[in-house]
């Protein structure tokens, strides 16, 4: 499962070499263990992921938020995603997306 987290991320245009790309590597996995953490991303997520990177809630969510405006001012979203949203989808946004694509393919629930 790693490995297609990793995949759809780097296929998004996020370079593995960012803070972001671990960050919401880590979401995605967190969400695929239990779907409840995509309803608490502020208040389970960001601080679940900050723990285990030893920095803070506030960081991660920078890192990510970084990490997808890049990706979507170079274009690198993928059209089915970008359709979705009018604007650069936010962290939340994206990780869920990427959630479903897996969700889609393995049967996720």
């Amino acid at each position: 499962m790693k490995k297609e987290v990793c995949d759809l991320i780097v296929a998004a245009g996020i370079p593995i070499n960012s803070k972001g790309y671990w960050y919401i590597r880590e979401a995605v996995l967190l969400a695929v263990e239990d779907r409840d953490n995509l309803m608490y991303v502020t208040k389970d997520l960001y601080p679940e992921i900050a723990r285990r990177y030893k920095t803070s809630p506030t960081g991660v969510e920078k890192a990510m938020r970084d990490a997808v405006s890049k990706s979507w001012e170079k274009g690198n979203i993928p059209e089915g995603f970008r359709a979705l949203c009018n604007r650069k989808p936010t962290n939340s946004q994206f990780v869920t997306y990427v959630y479903e694509l897996l969700s889609a393919r393995y049967r996720l629930e």
